[in-house]
């Protein structure tokens, strides 16, 4: 148990990292897919309902 207690610091910080680079990974696909949807997906789904 002890080899683990000396690792969990560095561990909780990658899994930080790595939790934040996901989300602004996201965010960014989310802020680029936006305006495709506004132009194109929004009117076509307008029409049809």
């Amino acid at each position: 148990m002890q080899e683990f207690a000396a690792e969990g610091t560095p561990m909780l910080l990658a899994l930080l990292a790595l939790g934040n680079l996901s989300f602004w990974l996201c965010d960014r696909a989310l802020t680029a897919i936006t305006p495709l949807y506004r132009q194109r997906i929004a009117p076509r789904l307008k029409k049809k309902l």
